[in-house]
C-alpha cells in the first residue's frame, strides 16, 4: 500500500464540448480564491500549531527534536505562514506535510496554495515541550 504523504487538490473534469461540468468550474474557481484571501488570527494560528504538536511531535533528528515557537500568517492569496523554529535543518518532510495536511483540513483549504515557511528564530514560547 503507497503511502500518501500530501493532499492534492480534487479534479474537475470539463468538457466544452457536450458542456459537462463548465457550469460548475467558475463557482468552485471563486470559492477557492475566497478561501485563499482569508486570513487566520494569530492566537487561531497558534492554538492550532500547539494542538497539533501535542497530538504529533516532530522526531527527533541527530538528538534533537525540533521546536516550534510561533506562528503568524504573514500574507493571503496564495495564504502564507511563517513559523518560527529552532533549527529549520531538524524539519523531516514527512511531519512537514502531516503539518501541512492538518492545517489544510483545520482551515478548509483543500484546491488552495499554502506556503509554510519555517523561519529560524529564538522563540520565547515553546511549543512540543
Amino acid at each position: 500500500m503507497e503511502r500518501k504523504l500530501r493532499l492534492r487538490p480534487a479534479v474537475i473534469t470539463v468538457s466544452a464540448k457536450r458542456g459537462r461540468n463548465v457550469g460548475a468550474l467558475l463557482p468552485r474557481a471563486l470559492q477557492l480564491a475566497d478561501k485563499a484571501a482569508e486570513r487566520v488570527p494569530t492566537p487561531e494560528l497558534n492554538r492550532f500549531l500547539a494542538d497539533t504538536v501535542a497530538k504529533n511531535p516532530p522526531p527527533s533528528r541527530r538528538n534533537k527534536r525540533l521546536r516550534l515557537y510561533y506562528a503568524a500568517q504573514v500574507g493571503e492569496s496564495p495564504p502564507r505562514v511563517a513559523i518560527q523554529v529552532n533549527d529549520r535543518r531538524l524539519i523531516t518532510r514527512d511531519w512537514a506535510y502531516y503539518l501541512e495536511n492538518r492545517m489544510r483540513e483545520t482551515y478548509e483549504l483543500e484546491g488552495v496554495p499554502l506556503i509554510i515557511d519555517f523561519v529560524p528564530a529564538s522563540g520565547r514560547r515553546r511549543y512540543g515541550e
